[in-house]
């Protein structure tokens, strides 16, 4: 990646038809920055979940761009965001789990 692209990604002016190619050409590089935007769609949301490593998911399924029936789960990086989401443990967090949602 270079740093240009990573730039133009937190960029919160980022034109719209920038903001798609950079999602539609997304790695596990630029993902993480582009999930943390404000202005994803759920289109967007779903593109960088197929394109991208499980990081990506965590905040996408915090603020509900994703929910846990749109990972699929053949990865079993995936399927562990998709099970920190449900109980609610975050990367980096330590202690016991709040109680798992439903």
């Amino acid at each position: 990646m270079t740093p240009l692209r990573c730039g133009l990604a937190a960029n919160p002016a980022l034109p719209a038809r920038l903001l798609d190619h950079l999602v539609a050409t997304a790695d596990d590089e630029l993902g993480p920055i582009l999930a943390a935007r404000g202005d994803l769609t759920r289109d967007h949301a779903r593109v960088l979940a197929d394109r991208c490593g499980a990081g990506v998911l965590y905040p996408l399924l915090e603020r509900g761009l994703l929910r846990p029936a749109d990972i699929p789960l053949g990865d079993p990086w995936r399927a562990l965001a998709v099970l920190a989401h449900r109980t609610r443990i975050r990367p980096g967090s330590t202690g016991s789990p709040a109680t798992p949602t439903r």
